[in-house]
Formats: C-alpha cells, sequence, structure tokens
C-alpha cells in the first residue's frame, strides 16, 4: 500500500472539492479518516473546528454507504522521541486530556472520531515496514527527497535528523 502511496500524485498535489469527495464510496466501501494533532500553542481549543469538519465529513459519506473510520492521531512520540521537544510527563498529560476531550465532543456532537496515540502506532511492525519503505525511497528518489525537506520546518533544517520527522508522519499516516 505505502507503494502505492508514494506514485499517486492527487494525494498531496491537490484538494478534493466536496462534490470529488463525496463520489468517493462509490470508488471504496472503507472510507478513513486521519487528523494529526502536535502539540502547538493554541491546541487543544483548535480541535473544535477540526472534529465537527470530520464528524459532518464522516457522516456525509457514510449517508453515501462507505463504512467510515476516523481516527484523531496524537503526535505524543513526536513530541518525545523524535523532536524531544518535551518532557514525557507533560506529554502524556496533554495527550490524556486530548483524548479525554475528544471523548467530550464525540458525546456532546454524537461524533465518534477514535483516538489514537502515535507512540503506540510506532511500535507495530507494520509501521517500521512502511519507514523502512519510505527511508529507501528517500534515498533512491531525489524527488521524494527534495519534498521531504521541503516539510522540514526553517528553524530544523540545520539538524541531521530532521528529515526523520516528515519520514516518520508519513509512516503513522500509512500505517
Amino acid at each position: 500500500m505505502i507503494k502505492e502511496y508514494l506514485t499517486q500524485k492527487g494525494l498531496v498535489e491537490k484538494v478534493l472539492t466536496i462534490d470529488e469527495i463525496i463520489t468517493i464510496p462509490q470508488r471504496n466501501n472503507n472510507i478513513n479518516i486521519e487528523m494529526g494533532q502536535t502539540f502547538d500553542e493554541g491546541q487543544p481549543l483548535e480541535m473544535i473546528k477540526y472534529a465537527l469538519f470530520i464528524m459532518n465529513l464522516q457522516d456525509l459519506i457514510s449517508q453515501k454507504g462507505a463504512n467510515v473510520s476516523s481516527h484523531w492521531i496524537i503526535a505524543d512520540h513526536f513530541m518525545t522521541s523524535i523532536n524531544r521537544d518535551k518532557n514525557l510527563k507533560e506529554i502524556e498529560r496533554q495527550a490524556k486530556d486530548r483524548i479525554n476531550y475528544m471523548k467530550l465532543l464525540n458525546k456532546t456532537y454524537n461524533g465518534n472520531i477514535k483516538s489514537v496515540l502515535s507512540s503506540e502506532i510506532s511500535k507495530s511492525a507494520e509501521y517500521q515496514k512502511n519507514l523502512d519503505i519510505l527511508k529507501i525511497n528517500f534515498g533512491k528518489d531525489p524527488i521524494f527527497r527534495s519534498r521531504v525537506f521541503e516539510a522540514v520546518p526553517e528553524d530544523r533544517k540545520n539538524n541531521p535528523k530532521a528529515i526523520n520527522y516528515p519520514l516518520e508522519e508519513l509512516a503513522i499516516i500509512q500505517t
């Protein structure tokens, strides 16, 4: 599956309209909606607008006959294992707060978004396999490599390990 992801230009290079989105169930009866959340300032207050959008999108696609699964991926291991920006105990506390807040949003707005920790996903064999494929492609494909470098924030470009973040992010999404 990840090889298909790497060869599809439309996934990253365009945004689908609502008319295009509602045709997806006609092509595929199982639809996954993924939303990743880092630990930037201003969150989890921002969660409500994204959660409501995902809930509405899930309802819209479900009405067209698809089985929709929505996941809120909390990027805890990115902050502690990859970037090493935050203390583990603080990230665990914030992740728990985000999970509880998503539960409250689901209850209040009749949603069905599951919370998933990136640290749990990153322990799986599928994740490691996907990450290995991405690293191989990073080494072989200059276009892919330049796109990965574009995803590295300016303030991290001097850090040789900074490419791990976008590669691991893609591995998390694919897994």
